[in-house]
């Protein structure tokens, strides 16, 4: 058995999408969304250029990411992660680069990611491979 991995559009509800947020979010310390209501949520899944795709390892769903993207605007990828096991696949940077993508065949002017140091081994890596720069850096005590 061969395993393969492809991406797909996802139309998720408030607890789906809760779900698959910690799933990828809980390790490296993603919470600013754990507070909102099903309600916020909902609203937020429903805004107009906001766009998520699933990857899935066998027809496991295993991760995703998020891009806010609007012609004529900058396009932010909110977010962008793995299952815990699934990382050193190759699918993190199938997805950005489809996140990239998207975002320029949607018209955005540039396109923009935030990472952390808590974030996955090769997010920072990852990003600069596919031609993102580092324009600033915060350190926190």
């Amino acid at each position: 058995m061969v395993d393969v991995f492809k991406t797909a559009p996802l139309q998720l509800t408030p607890s789906e999408y809760r779900h698959l947020y910690a799933m990828v979010g809980t390790p490296y310390g993603w919470f600013d969304r754990t507070p909102w209501t099903d309600q916020q949520l909902g609203g937020y899944l429903a805004r107009p250029g906001l766009y998520l795709w699933g990857s899935y390892w066998t027809d496991v769903l295993c991760g995703y990411v998020e891009l806010k993207a609007e012609a004529g605007a900058s396009g932010q990828i909110i977010y962008l992660g793995l299952f815990p096991g699934y990382e050193g696949r190759g699918m993190g940077k199938h997805l950005l680069s489809l996140a990239i993508q998207s975002a320029w065949d949607l018209g955005c002017l540039q396109v923009r990611v935030s990472t952390l140091s808590t974030d996955g081994l090769y997010a920072l890596s990852n990003y600069l491979r596919r031609g993102f720069r580092v324009e600033r850096q915060v350190h926190k005590h």
